[in-house]
């Protein structure tokens, strides 16, 4: 059956109607914030210049891998899907196992920042950062909204905080402050979008953080089940993150700030799959659970369309990468358009990454999972280390490309992975 019969079918029932009106109100606030993020990201790098965007951009990098350990929560969603009526145990544990991440994410990256010479500016971004991420653990209460698709609220918030803080950074820039100014607005940001997923909390579900309890036998199980999650979670930060690292390191700062440019023009393009894929999650599991036949019709529907997309919105950027580069971010960024142009090809293999990484949740195939998010990083490290002395840069988009590529194949080296998705996916 064609895609669109797939999709009309998938969305005119009735019981998906809830998954979609979640999906809408999930991509309006992600369109919103992307929005918002382009515009104020290319004028904060119009303003700062590829030097300082490199070095602000450098530090979220390091704090990006490091808060792999906030993934052992990255079950909490399945489990508030499967039981509701243990939400306050499984909150408060996921909230004390998010706390221990953070602990663990901060004290990493000071000791990475104290024990490789750094620039003082480097280093005060990243105290600043750090201290943000004291209040990353309350971010689990979305999970609530994501697993019984109340998002309204949810999106309606995170667009209004990312508005102001938007405009801020914007002010910031336009008074003459400095890269540490927006350090700061960035905490802030984390600081009050925590406060406002606690009073959501208690508006939407009158419901208190008080009432949740520490369950230690669900830690266990919630840290044992997640090590796909943490492995998946750490592959994916360090094939995102560590090129600017390397780029810091064998280059300098105004080639990561160069290459920051590309690397956020082609990470808008994820979002949407990513909401889609998060919003609609729930539907896929149930209906393997419930109906088969229904189970692979949105199977298909979303490999379809998953990989159309990806392979679509790398040829316009391809075709259009220059102009858009030139038009937003200026002459200063002109080293910014090949990096962009061999980037978004890794788009394609990212976007079915996170089709089949749900199809394998749902099979509950943990081998498969850590194998197959794990190997194409290590390709991706290997390749950093060798490319990027001698081809700068673009050998860090040629690395990202080729193993973002490699994953989607690795799963269909397994026999089982390939009994199971020629059967419910390819013939449908």
């Amino acid at each position: 059956m064609p895609i669109l019969s797939h999709l009309r079918s998938l969305w005119g029932a009735s019981e998906p109607k809830r998954y979609v009106k979640s999906t809408l109100w999930l991509t309006a606030s992600q369109v919103a914030s992307m929005g918002l993020s382009i515009v104020t990201t290319l004028y904060i790098a119009r303003s700062l210049g590829p030097q300082n965007f490199g070095e602000l951009s450098y530090v979220q990098s390091i704090i990006g891998i490091l808060a792999l350990f906030g993934a052992l929560t990255g079950v909490l969603y399945r489990d508030i899907v499967r039981n509701p009526e243990k939400e306050s145990s499984l909150l408060g544990t996921a909230w004390a196992v998010a706390l221990g991440g953070v602990l663990v994410t901060i004290t990493l990256t000071l000791g990475f920042i104290l024990s490789v010479p750094h620039e003082q500016l480097t280093a005060t971004i990243a105290v600043i950062l750090c201290f943000a991420q004291f209040f990353a653990p309350f971010s689990i209460i979305q999970n609530v909204f994501y697993a019984k698709t109340e998002t309204k609220w949810l999106a309606i918030t995170n667009i209004s905080i990312r508005t102001v803080i938007s405009i801020l950074k914007v002010v910031a820039i336009l008074s003459g402050k400095g890269v540490l100014i927006l350090a700061l607005l960035m905490a802030v940001e984390q600081i009050i979008m925590a406060s406002s997923y606690i009073w959501l909390y208690i508006f939407v579900h009158k419901r208190s953080i008080f009432s949740w309890n520490f369950d230690f036998t669900y830690m266990k199980q919630m840290i044992m089940d997640s090590v796909p999650v943490v492995a998946i979670a750490f592959s994916g930060a360090i094939s995102a993150r560590v090129d600017q690292i390397f780029i810091k390191h064998f280059l300098d700062t105004t080639a990561v700030g160069l290459y920051s440019v590309a690397v956020q023009l082609s990470e808008v393009w994820q979002l949407l799959p990513g909401i889609v894929m998060t919003a609609i999650l729930p539907a896929v599991i149930n209906a393997r659970i419930a109906n088969a036949a229904v189970y692979r019709m949105r199977l298909g529907t979303l490999v379809g369309t998953f990989l159309t997309y990806g392979v679509i919105i790398a040829i316009l950027m391809t075709l259009f990468g220059s102009l858009i580069i030139h038009t937003l971010y200026g002459s200063a960024f002109t080293g910014s358009i090949q990096i962009l142009q061999v980037y978004i090809w890794a788009l394609p293999g990212l976007v079915l990454g996170l089709f089949i990484n749900s199809f394998l949740i749902a099979e509950n195939l943990r081998r498969v999972q850590i194998v197959s998010s794990v190997l194409p990083m290590i390709l991706n490290v290997i390749l950093n280390i060798v490319l990027i002395p001698d081809f700068g840069a673009l050998g860090a988009a040629w690395a990202t490309v080729i193993s973002y590529s490699m994953s989607p194949f690795i799963c269909l080296c397994y026999k089982s992975v390939r009994s199971i998705f020629f059967s419910r996916v390819i013939i449908t």
